[in-house]
Parts: C-alpha cells; structure tokens; sequence
C-alpha cells in the first residue's frame, strides 16, 4: 500500500484513517505578503493567497522558492478585520509553491484576532 493511500486495511475492510493536528485548521482565502532577508541585508517581498489558518499557522502559496526551515516575515489582512497582522514564520512543509508555515513569534492580541476569525470559519480543512 502506498503512503498517499488515505485507507488503511483492517480485517478485510478499508478503515478512512483519521489524522490528529494539534490545532484545528480552517479555509480562508486571503492575500499573504511574504519577505525574506538576504544574509547580505537585502529583502524580497513577494505576494500570494493564504489558506489553511490555524493558531499556530498557515499554507501561503507564492512564486518564491523557499526552503525547509528557512525564516519569513508574514504579512496578512484577515476578512473582519481592519488591522494587519504581522507574523514572523518558519517553513515547515512544501508541495510545489505551497508552503506550510509555523508561526515562531505572534503577538497575543494577534492570536485571539487569528482565534476569533477561525470560529467565524465553518468549514474545517479536510485532512489529505
């Protein structure tokens, strides 16, 4: 059986295996400024989608290539609100231009706006 394969056999039958996360994600769609500094002090700042929010992090799809574990600065305006948040993260996976990113620094008023968009989310994030 291939690792992609979202069945798992058990006693003749096809079980759906279920992942646990730690935090619950939530669709959103929304426009992520990501830049990145040079270690020779440069910045590039390239514009994408968001997707995928959680309390810790989000899938942010750009025309960049980044690496595993490389460092960003994130910028996004949430639906509902009129602030930006402003979010230093950690690349944790990629698929292509898709990008999972950690949250590393996140203000507390920040996490509770991220909390509060996520409960006005319904739909959760199937797990793939």
């Amino acid at each position: 059986m291939q690792k992609s394969d979202p069945t798992v056999e058990s006693g003749g039958e096809d079980v759906t295996r279920v992942e646990r996360r730690r935090w619950p994600r939530r669709t959103i769609d929304v426009r992520a400024r990501v830049s990145i500094k040079s270690s020779g002090g440069l910045t590039t700042v390239c514009h994408g989608r968001g997707s995928d929010l959680s309390e810790c992090g989000m899938a942010v799809t750009i025309p960049l290539e980044l690496s595993i574990g490389q460092h960003v600065r994130l910028v996004m305006l949430l639906p509902r609100s009129d602030r930006e948040i402003r979010i230093e993260a950690t690349v944790r996976n990629r698929k292509g231009h898709r990008y999972g990113m950690e949250f590393t620094s996140l203000c507390p008023l920040d996490r509770e706006l991220i909390i509060e968009q996520s409960s006005h989310c319904n739909t959760p994030t199937p797990v793939m």
